[in-house]
């Protein structure tokens, strides 16, 4: 997911030092995340990271948490549209105009 994620931030055509710092960040995050699914990291999970002494400053942990988050609505924003495309079924309809098709 991570990669997916830097995927697009590259498309916003963001600057590489940002890209950089972004890809630290998920990296950072993912040595402790990465055996889990995306689905079972919860507040307990992000608490522990932000728990954790990273040896930077109170700046820098707010960079951290900016960067999380914004991953955090882009993977919300993609399982909205993931589970809205694979919700939809078509079922024939038959009317006096002949077969349609609704969702």
């Amino acid at each position: 997911m991570r990669e997916k994620f830097l995927q697009s931030k590259s498309r916003e055509q963001i600057g590489s030092k940002q890209l950089k710092h972004i890809e630290y960040v998920l990296e950072l995050a993912g040595h402790n995340w990465d055996s889990m699914s995306v689905k079972s990291i919860g507040e307990g999970e992000i608490d522990d990271f932000f728990a954790k002494d990273h040896g930077v400053g109170n700046k820098t942990l707010a960079n951290y948490k900016s960067v999380l988050t914004d991953f955090w609505k882009w993977v919300v924003r993609r399982e909205k549209r993931i589970s809205c495309n694979s919700a939809i079924t078509f079922q024939k309809k038959s009317g006096k105009m002949g077969n349609t098709f609704s969702s």
